[in-house]
């Protein structure tokens, strides 16, 4: 699986209602994904970091130096989704706050 599809799946945690993810919901989903390991980092791995930062919301924002992190991963803002405020990389080609990408909105 290469970074673009780890990129989207991390991505797809964002969602313009907030929604609390269940730890093996996640943990499953990464590993149906086909994302464990990714570059040696186990689905444990990914989600206690996102269980840390985010406490596994899915519309966590935190602005960190002027620097807008998104999601249960605290994607950035400037690299990852365009959120039409900053000037961003954009390399998933989606808005920060894109419903449509929700694995989780049920």
């Amino acid at each position: 699986m290469n970074a673009i599809a780890f990129a989207f799946l991390c991505l797809s945690t964002i969602t313009n209602e907030a929604r609390k993810v269940r730890i093996c919901d996640l943990y499953y989903t990464l590993k149906l994904s086909g994302l464990d390991p990714f570059k040696g980092i186990y689905s444990e791995q990914y989600v206690c970091a996102a269980d840390k930062s985010s406490q596994l919301n899915t519309l966590y924002y935190e602005n960190i130096d002027g620097i807008p992190r998104y999601g249960i991963f605290q994607l950035s803002g400037l690299e990852w989704c365009n959120n039409g405020r900053h000037a961003s990389q954009n390399k998933c080609k989606t808005s920060c706050d894109s419903e449509s990408l929700s694995v989780f909105n049920c």
